[in-house]
């Protein structure tokens, strides 16, 4: 009857081992899907910084354009 009770003891401990690897196993999945959302948030937020940069330097750019054919044309 003991080792009985031992067995059935062993196999429940072992259970809980198996669901304490499982539920360890997806935690580190979730993180490692989280540290990738936010590295791809992080790109794009990059991205789109660096095309409001290359509008606001184009519209300086023919802002500039305009100016100097204005002037020029008031020149002649």
């Amino acid at each position: 009857m003991r080792l009985r009770q031992q067995a059935a003891a062993d196999r429940a401990i072992a259970n809980e081992q198996r669901i304490q690897e499982e539920e360890q196993r997806l935690l580190a999945i979730a993180k490692g899907e989280r540290e990738l959302a936010e590295r791809q948030a992080q790109t794009k937020v990059r991205q789109i910084d660096q095309t409001t940069n290359v509008e606001i330097e184009k519209q300086l750019a023919i802002t500039s354009a305009n100016k100097l054919k204005e002037q020029a044309e008031i020149d002649r």
